[in-house]
Order: C-alpha cells, then structure tokens, then sequence
C-alpha cells in the first residue's frame, strides 16, 4: 500500500497504516483499510482490476429538471420549433427525415439542433444522467424521437413555455 499526503508519504502494508493512520490524520480512512483488508490466507493482488460498479437503479427525469431545461435561457427558434415538433407528434414520434420536411431545414440542421439541446440537458445540474432531450430509436436510415412524458406534461400545463 502507498498513501501520500501532501509531502509526507507512507509505504507498508494495511496493518501498517491502522497503527500509523492517526499521523496522517485519517481516522475515515484508517476505517475503511479496516473493513477492506483481506482475509487471511487470500493472497494481496498489486494492481488488481476494481470490482465492477454495483447495478444502481435508473434516475428519475422530474418536473424540476425539466423546468431548469426549459428556464435556463430562451430556447433559439429552430430548437423550439423542433421541441413543439416531436411534442406534437405524440405517441407515433416523428422522424429526422419528418422534422426536415416539417421545419424546412435540411437533415444536418435538424440534426444540430438536437444535438445542441442534448448539450443543454447534459450540462443542466438538475438533468438526471442517463437521459437525453428526447427518446429515440434507430429506423434503418435515420432516428425516430418521442418527448418524454414529463416534459409532456409540463408543456401540456403550460408550467414550460416554447
């Protein structure tokens, strides 16, 4: 094990550390070599890949998140008009190829907007991880989106405005 704190540094094994952890100031981590250190007779790995992340549960797209979206600052015309496009279109989703003919713009166009309003989400603090603008799904030649059901309904409430 090696531990360094600022310029001091430490070099010995977990046992070591508990007896010496008090120096460094460390009392949270002298507990955590305590509930770590192997058991006896398993030999110490060096190097060893970390255990896989436990499954967590998807986070939950709230009201709140959608209304930082949509409040952060004023949406351009074009994201708008896309927003108020895949909202319109319900349950059947719209395509690229039907927002292109829909806005008048070209597929590359189309397809900027929805990546800058993903940018916006991602860099929202309230915006779960995990979730982008809109649901998609590949068709063969282009994606086919649906709004989520929260922002659904908040723009059905009229809590969000376009």
């Amino acid at each position: 094990m090696r531990f360094t704190k600022t310029e001091y540094a430490f070099d010995g094994t977990p046992g070591d550390f508990k007896e010496v952890a008090h120096y460094f100031m460390c009392s949270k981590l002298q507990a955590a070599v305590e509930e770590t250190e192997p058991p006896v007779g398993e030999p110490v790995q060096e190097n060893a890949p970390p255990a896989p992340p436990a499954p967590t549960s998807k986070p939950v797209l709230s009201e709140a998140a959608v209304k930082a979206v949509f409040e952060k600052r004023p949406f351009t015309s074009d994201q708008a008009m896309v927003i108020r496009l895949v909202h319109q279109a319900g349950d059947a989703g719209i395509t690229t190829e039907d927002l292109a003919k829909a806005t008048g713009f070209d597929r590359k166009t189309v397809k900027a907007a929805i990546r800058l309003l993903g940018k916006r989400v991602h860099h929202t603090q309230a915006w779960p991880k995990g979730y982008e603008m809109f649901r998609k799904k590949w068709e063969g030649s282009c994606n086919r989106y649906w709004i989520h059901d929260v922002m659904r309904a908040a723009i059905n409430a009229g809590e969000v405005k376009l």
